[in-house]
């Protein structure tokens, strides 16, 4: 996905996206090129994401979906997401930002976290 695509895409009326098995064609480029569409779109609330294969491929898009006014729905379910301390909160703050946003999913991801409940809470 080239970043013309992708301001293509943001520009158009497009309301839902979905990648079936995208982590086979999209390259770390095309998932940043995704999240500035993600962001920048004024019409695409639903997008769907599944089985990429780390927390850093799906950074991209949590930040993105921070600057959003659109997006409602977000399912990056992946069986192979392990989320640890920095890319939890990384995630937090930026979804905190979003006030579109109805559903996330974020199904079999795991979370491996070892900073204190109040810590995690003073950072939300």
């Amino acid at each position: 996905m080239s970043l013309l695509h992708s301001r293509s895409i943001a520009n158009s009326p497009l309301q839902s996206l979905t990648f079936l098995y995208p982590s086979l064609y999209l390259s770390v480029g095309d998932l940043v090129c995704l999240g500035d569409c993600v962001r920048r779109s004024k019409h695409l609330t639903r997008l769907k994401l599944p089985n990429l294969k780390s927390i850093e491929s799906y950074m991209p898009i949590l930040l993105a979906v921070g600057g959003s006014n659109a997006i409602q729905t977000l399912r990056i379910d992946s069986n192979t997401v392990s989320v640890w301390d920095k890319t939890f909160q990384l995630a937090v703050t930026s979804l905190r930002h979003n006030s579109t946003l109805r559903t996330l999913s974020l199904a079999h991801w795991t979370f491996d976290l070892q900073v204190r409940c109040e810590s995690v809470r003073e950072s939300v």
